[in-house]
């Protein structure tokens, strides 16, 4: 766990964190004594840049993720424009 988020925080991203099951399956894994980890779906990596909208700096972030470490399910979403996606007023962090 500690080697993913130290790639995640190598990338320097604005308002950057990890969460949703990636977090959760690691705490309820431990809090349930489970001997084997339960299949990750994917890592969610949020990030808050206005500046940049683009799906490609999403896409360039998870390449770079992926090439730290291979063969994780990387998925990384700027908050900034989620709000579009979601059909809400505009967000103002992560």
């Amino acid at each position: 766990m500690m080697d993913v988020l130290e790639a995640v925080r190598q990338q320097h991203l604005p308002d950057g964190w990890i969460g949703a099951g990636f977090i959760r399956r690691k705490v309820w894994d431990t809090l349930h004594g489970f001997k084997e980890p339960t299949p990750l779906n994917d890592i969610d990596v949020l990030f808050f840049d206005p500046d940049d909208l683009s799906e490609a700096r999403e896409k360039s972030i998870e390449c770079l993720l992926a090439n730290a470490m291979p063969g994780l399910p990387w998925s990384v979403k700027n908050q900034a424009r989620m709000h579009v996606y979601n059909r809400d007023r505009q967000y103002v962090s992560t």
